[in-house]
């Protein structure tokens, strides 16, 4: 999902006011407040299976990697998929740090690249 224009420039300009770092924690706090938040809705579902006929998560979770693993199309896409979504949030979490004392950009302008 791209950003809007407005949006990159307030970023900047929270990282020129509390510092690039600052900013960052702030977000990852935003991200732990929304899992609490999610976390604490209520909602009865009612249960697929009985608990003796239900596998363990353990077992749903090596059967879905066996299951991935054995084909061979799909295989290479989800190992790809996993190691760009990883390299990709590294450098975006970086990325406003190294602008800002690297390359020596202005804050406020830091969100606009």
């Amino acid at each position: 999902m791209k950003s809007r224009p407005y949006e990159l420039v307030r970023a900047g300009l929270l990282a020129q006011a509390f510092g690039a770092a600052t900013v960052l924690v702030a977000d990852a706090v935003t991200f732990l407040v929304s899992a609490i938040c999610l976390n604490r809705i209520s909602v009865f579902e009612p249960d697929r299976a009985l608990d003796d006929e239900r596998a363990s998560l353990r077992r749903q979770i090596s059967e879905g990697l066996r299951f991935v693993d054995q084909d061979r199309h799909l295989r290479p896409m989800v190992a790809w998929g996993a190691m760009t979504s990883m390299a990709l949030m590294g450098y975006q979490g970086v990325q406003v740090v190294f602008l800002i004392r690297t390359v020596k950009l202005n804050p406020a302008m830091s969100g606009c690249c």
